[in-house]
């Protein structure tokens, strides 16, 4: 009974799109190998990791604009005093 709910968490925690990684140390396995079995990507967990990827990246391309825009400000700043 134990061993059925820990692998009806671990499968939980591969359908709710945890990482690969994340369920080995729950788990305590000792090999990725071995977590790959609980990970199922589906077409809709999927399109979920791009949509993160796409958020990840407009945040990173608007922290990208802010330091170009601070650093330009800051050598405006320098040449004209």
């Amino acid at each position: 009974m134990i061993h059925s709910l820990r692998h009806t968490m671990l499968t939980r925690l591969g359908e709710s799109g945890t990482d690969v990684f994340a369920i080995m140390k729950m788990a305590g396995h000792s090999s990725v190998s071995v977590s790959e079995k609980y990970v199922h990507p589906s077409s809709e967990l999927m399109e979920r990791a791009f949509k993160r990827l796409q958020g990840f990246n407009k945040g990173a391309v608007a922290d990208l604009v802010e330091s170009e825009d601070l650093l330009l400000s800051a050598t405006i700043s320098a040449t004209f005093e």
